[in-house]
């Protein structure tokens, strides 16, 4: 079938689908076995959702896109295979989807297999089966072979009976028209369970961003004023028996960026996880802080960056005596040649391994932010820290390093700037970012690599861009500051496109408040960002990432 489906046409044929279903329902006979016709090439699929559950879903054929549709809606009024028939008033309740078989091919290798975007179809011998592309989504299947062996199973056939030499896969390519609710009159396209239209980017369109990621960890907010770990909002998933400290706090951080663009909500749920988290504090040396879990040696980042979100979210002052703590703590760490330390039983900084490339740019961080009413105390501490970690960076680049260091960096420049104007740490930190930013670049796809027009703008090493390219995007979008500060006009250039292609990309693992009607729990999955486009795992710490990429994205954009 060639040429896209206009939405006015595909609206017509979701209308077709309900009333079909509706008379075949009403005159409760079963769906007649009707013989394909000769050149039905058309195939649909209808599907029936009640409450974010499957109550029907059949397929159809014909020779034209009208005649498939009858066809599947009347086999879907029959379907029992989810329980009792459905009636008239439970279909009134219900959403009705429509799916578009655009093409079949035959699949060479997993690797051509795009989760979520492509379905698959498998015969052997007389038994077969099919699952449109959202099954991966919504059972979580993260990797084609496990899609295989289930829809092997479907089939009736034994679990590893898709590596037979005699087995037919083919990859289904569909198009995915919805009604936005029960009955609605509104239809939508969809793609990966999103929708199919390139987001809008600009300032406003970010702040929104932002506050729909913020509103879902509120609701995420336990009543221990913790965070729900990680969620999915078709499986359940197993939470991690002690809270995750460094993610946690982090999320607190991510709160209190989006509390400083205005969100109150947002304010009140970064403190009250930040007193939560000073629970769990133990005493250091010279009297400073550390957060511990039960035998957790007390890792520097969740220290670092409950640190980081009292200096922007503790505006009355009211927690002063735990952020000097927190700080003196973060000092503690640091040895005589710059170098943090990742645990309290650290015994250097090559024992902490890849720790090394994240705990100590939280750190920095934090201690840049407090810069503005402890300079005294922490411009030594950030004057020696960043002389060791460029060494450190040139010696083992690595992803994980660059965004907290580049964003210690940006704070601290922007007060040299500021109170040491002539300091030659300015030239000193701008090269350093720069050549972080150089390194990065490279791992982000264009349309030209990227297997799918949809990953562009993310940032992978072969393999689907996922949640970390909202980490990546945030550092370059900081370093087009940096650059555009320094008069680098072609860096600030090149380093804004990129951003704003990784703005998008993760634009597009956000969950939209547009397709809230497809999920059982809206108010802990919209506004959530995904780990991938193929898995809608949502965890504390990707929306942390999400909000502060785009805050780091809001200096790129006017209005």
């Amino acid at each position: 079938m060639s040429g896209r489906i206009r939405l006015d046409a595909a609206t017509r044929l979701v209308c077709l689908a309900r009333a079909v279903l509706c008379d075949s329902i009403a005159q409760g006979a079963p769906a007649p076995r009707a013989r394909e016709a000769a050149g039905a090439r058309c195939r649909v699929n209808v599907t029936v959702i009640t409450a974010a559950c499957v109550r029907a879903s059949m397929s159809g054929r014909g020779t034209s896109l009208a005649e498939a549709v009858r066809v599947a809606a009347r086999h879907a009024a029959a379907d029992r295979r989810f329980g009792a028939p459905l009636s008239v008033a439970e279909l009134a309740r219900a959403r009705v989807e429509v799916w578009i078989c655009r093409s079949t091919a035959a699949l060479r290798s997993l690797r051509g297999l795009d989760l979520g975007l492509h379905g698959v179809e498998l015969r052997r011998g007389r038994r077969g089966a099919y699952f449109k592309p959202s099954v991966a989504l919504t059972q979580n299947y993260g990797r084609a072979d496990l899609l295989l062996e289930r829809l092997c199973l479907k089939a009736g056939l034994e679990r590893e009976d898709w590596r037979a030499p005699d087995t037919l896969i083919r990859r289904t390519i569909w198009e995915h028209f919805t009604e936005a609710g029960p009955n609605s009159s509104s239809v939508v396209q969809l793609a990966r369970l999103r929708p199919v239209d390139v987001p809008a980017l600009n300032a406003a369109a970010l702040r929104e961003r932002i506050r729909w990621a913020a509103a879902r960890l509120v609701n995420a907010q336990q009543p221990d004023w913790l965070f729900l770990y990680q969620y999915h909002p078709f499986r359940p998933l197993t939470q991690p028996p002690a809270p995750q400290l460094v993610r946690q706090a982090g999320t607190a951080f991510g709160l209190a960026r989006a509390a400083a663009l205005g969100d109150a909500a947002a304010a009140r749920a970064a403190l009250r996880a930040a007193e939560a988290l000073l629970g769990l504090a133990v005493p250091g040396a010279g009297g400073g802080l550390h957060l511990a879990n039960g035998k957790d040696p007390a890792p520097l980042g969740a220290g670092a960056l409950l640190s980081a979100a009292l200096e922007l979210a503790d505006a009355d002052g009211r927690l002063a005596r735990a952020r000097e703590s927190l700080r003196a703590g973060l000092l503690a760490r640091q040895t005589a040649e710059g170098a943090f330390l990742c645990h309290t039983d650290s015994v250097s900084p090559e024992a902490d391994g890849a720790a090394q490339d994240f705990f100590p740019g939280e750190a920095m961080m934090a201690l840049a932010l407090a810069l503005s009413h402890a300079a005294a105390e922490v411009r030594p501490a950030l004057r020696r820290a960043f002389a060791y970690y460029r060494a450190h960076f040139r010696r083992a680049p690595a992803t994980a390093f660059i965004v907290w260091q580049t964003e210690a960096a940006r704070l601290y420049l922007d007060w040299l700037r500021a109170h040491d104007p002539g300091s030659p740490e300015i030239a000193a930190l701008t090269r350093v970012v720069f050549a972080m930013i150089d390194w990065l670049l490279p791992l982000q796809l264009d349309e030209a690599s990227a297997r799918h027009p949809h990953f562009a703008g993310g940032f992978a090493r072969g393999h689907p861009p996922g949640y970390s390219s909202a980490v990546f995007t945030e550092a370059v979008a900081l370093g087009a500051g940096i650059a555009a500060r320094a008069g680098d006009a072609r860096r600030a250039r090149r380093y804004a496109a990129a951003a704003r292609r990784g703005l998008l990309f993760t634009m597009r693992l956000q969950i939209v408040p547009e397709t809230a009607f497809l999920f059982p729990e809206p108010a802990l999955t919209v506004g959530g960002t995904t780990a991938s486009l193929s898995d809608l795992t949502i965890r504390c710490d990707f929306d942390q990432h999400a909000i502060t990429a785009y805050a780091a994205g809001l200096g790129l954009c006017r209005g």
